[in-house]
């Protein structure tokens, strides 16, 4: 796929977006690595919790490659200003139960997916810091069935496409990294409104 881009005094910036070669996502069959992505949980008192965590582990961490042989600490604590948190010090992530308990949204994969992607990010410099690339960087990669429903990102996302074109999202997010790996560096900003020309053109033919 080629992707136009005009810039000032009307010059064509011009970029081939190919998927499959993008050196920011995991290419390496699971079934290779002998040792994968584990998560620890030290504390209990959420059972139900705990035992979704577990089983969320065989779907990230075959998706997480940069992290095989590290185990990432969970812990289960009430926190005042978030849902989750990340320490790379400690290679810790604080969850707070209450917001899980129950998950009528289904939070807890892209969650708990957001939370690994930040230990990517401190232990791969490739990949930028902060939360919206943090964001972009873990859609990029969660399969879409564990998409939450409901608007819980740092990106601008269409609550219609999260619902019903979810793939889409996916996709957006595929393209717009192998646009940052190709040098474009609004790559963020061209992802929020690749998003919004979509959810136009659904709307509008829906009209």
């Amino acid at each position: 796929m080629t992707v136009h881009f005009f810039l000032l005094f009307g010059f064509c910036f011009t970029v081939q977006v190919n998927v499959k070669k993008n050196s920011s996502l995991p290419l390496s069959s699971p079934s290779k690595r002998k040792k994968v992505l584990t998560y620890k949980l030290i504390n209990d008192g959420h059972p139900k919790l705990a035992k979704k965590i577990i089983e969320l582990q065989t779907h990230l961490a075959p998706i997480f490659p940069e992290l095989d042989g590290v185990a990432l600490r969970v812990r289960m604590k009430r926190l005042r200003r978030a849902v989750a948190e990340y320490d790379h010090r400690t290679l810790r992530i604080d969850i707070d139960p209450y917001h899980f308990e129950p998950d009528k949204k289904n939070r807890l994969p892209l969650v708990l997916a957001h939370e690994t992607m930040h230990a990517v990010q401190y232990i791969d410099r490739k990949f930028p810091l902060g939360e919206r690339a943090c964001d972009l960087f873990m859609m990029a990669r969660l399969p879409v069935e564990f998409y939450p429903r409901c608007m819980d990102f740092y990106l601008k996302i269409p609550e219609s496409l999260l619902l019903l074109r979810s793939q889409d999202i996916k996709q957006s997010a595929l393209k717009a990294i192998n646009l940052r790996e190709a040098g474009f560096r609004n790559y963020i900003v061209w992802f929020e409104d690749e998003l919004r020309k979509i959810s136009s053109a659904s709307h509008g033919s829906l009209a």
